[in-house]
């Protein structure tokens, strides 16, 4: 059951139902470490760039996250995603909220943009839209959203 907002505060707790990273399995390190990797190899260099808003560095970044699965961590694996728990979709944006454009560039697309279909598209929805916001390729198909 979880408890709604600062309930938690007020309550008797069991040590069991609460999360902390002490919790975090083998996996999830490998996942921080990849995310971490990405990050000081290929967005950390171009911070200036996506500062002075040079969209291009942005989109090839975006496009190198598809190519490691960031962009469907939430995806089903049905669907070419990851299917990640939330504590690796949090390790993740956590991550990549070093810089704020960079991350909304992921979040709105892994997150906004991707999470409502994933949670409440229909299956015809889901399997037509889904395997490319997994891959990255979303943008090639959005004349057929119009």
């Amino acid at each position: 059951m979880r408890t709604p907002g600062g309930a938690f505060v007020a309550m008797d707790t069991s040590p069991d139902s609460l999360f902390s990273t002490q919790n975090l399995t083998p996996e999830h390190h490998s996942i921080a470490q990849a995310a971490n990797d990405f990050w000081r190899q290929e967005v950390e260099p171009k911070l200036d760039q996506i500062e002075h808003k040079e969209s291009a560095v942005l989109l090839n970044l975006f496009r190198k996250s598809a190519e490691l699965g960031f962009t469907g961590i939430s995806i089903p694996e049905r669907f070419g995603g990851m299917e990640l728990d939330l504590p690796s979709v949090m390790i993740i944006e956590e991550c990549f909220a070093r810089d704020g454009s960079y991350l909304v560039t992921h979040g709105g697309h892994a997150g906004i943009g991707t999470l409502p279909l994933s949670m409440f598209g229909s299956e015809k929805q889901k399997a037509r839209y889904l395997p490319h916001l997994a891959d990255g390729r979303s943008e090639e198909h959005t004349s057929e959203l119009q």
